[in-house]
C-alpha cells in the first residue's frame, strides 16, 4: 500500500488488517460480490481501525 512506501509500515499493517476484517465479515461492495455501498464499507473499516 502507498502508506507503506511513505514509511508508515505499522499504520499500513493496521489499515490492511481493518480492511481484511471488513471483507471477512461480508461487508463488500457489489464489484466484490457484496451488497454494501462504498460508504458502508468505509464506515466498517473505520470501526475496525478504532477497535
Amino acid at each position: 500500500m502507498m502508506i507503506d512506501h511513505l514509511g508508515y509500515d505499522e499504520l499500513g499493517a493496521h489499515l490492511l488488517n481493518a480492511i481484511e476484517q471488513t471483507l471477512e465479515s461480508g461487508i463488500k461492495t457489489p464489484d466484490l460480490g457484496g451488497r454494501s455501498t462504498t460508504f458502508e464499507v468505509i464506515d466498517e473499516v473505520l470501526n475496525n481501525i478504532e477497535r
